[in-house]
C-alpha cells in the first residue's frame, strides 16, 4: 500500500526551500539570506544615494548568480533523482513476476512520457 504524503506547500517543504534558499544565497551574498532581509532597511538607514543605487545593483547580480546556481542544482538533482527512480525499478522488476514486470515497465514509461 501506498503510503499517503502531506501536500507541498506545508511547513516542512517550507523549511526544506529556506534552507536550500539560504544554502546558496549565503555563499552569493550573505545580506540576502531570509533572516537578514527583514534588517536591511534598519542596517542602511540614511544611506547615500549612490551607495544604495551600488548596494541595488549588487543584488540584482546576487539573485541572477543565485537562479544559475539554482537552475543547476535542480538539474543535478533530478537527475539523481531519476537514477534512484530507475535503480528502484530494476530492483522491483526482478523480484516480480514476469507480468508484473510488464505492468511496471508501463508504468515507468508512462512518467518517463510527463
Amino acid at each position: 500500500m501506498i503510503s499517503q504524503k502531506k501536500p507541498l506547500g506545508d511547513d516542512h517543504d517550507s523549511l526544506s526551500m529556506e534552507t536550500i534558499y539560504n544554502m546558496l544565497m549565503m555563499e552569493i551574498e550573505p545580506e540576502l539570506t531570509l533572516d537578514m532581509i527583514p534588517f536591511l532597511d534598519e542596517l542602511y538607514a540614511g544611506e547615500p544615494e549612490d551607495m544604495r543605487k551600488e548596494r541595488a545593483l549588487r543584488y540584482a547580480l546576487a539573485f541572477e548568480e543565485f537562479g544559475e546556481r539554482f537552475e543547476k542544482a535542480m538539474a543535478i538533482w533530478k537527475k539523481q533523482i531519476v537514477h534512484l527512480r530507475d535503480d528502484a525499478f530494476a530492483i522491483a522488476a526482478k523480484r516480480m513476476n514476469k507480468e508484473e514486470a510488464i505492468i511496471l515497465s508501463d508504468i515507468e514509461h508512462s512518467i518517463d512520457r510527463t
